[in-house]
């Protein structure tokens, strides 16, 4: 049973969360970019390129996390 008179936004629902001034999404590129240099110029790149996009991915994820409170009230 289809609406025909219905619209897109009438049930359209969250499509997800965009954050427009992130910075994050730079550095993920740079330590990939740098890591897939690192696969040509040497190993030791990649490692400390692997730690960088570690970092950085970690960054990106928990960017809007709300910090956990100690106190319980």
């Amino acid at each position: 049973s289809d609406n025909e008179e219905a619209e897109i936004a009438d049930d359209a629902g969250e499509l997800g969360f965009y954050s427009p001034h992130s910075w994050w999404p730079l550095p993920v590129a740079l330590s990939a970019t740098a890591m897939s240099l690192g696969l040509i110029i040497g190993w030791w790149l990649t490692l400390i390129a692997l730690g960088a996009l570690v970092i950085s991915i970690i960054g990106m994820v928990t960017e809007y996390e709300k910090p956990v409170s100690s106190s319980s009230h």
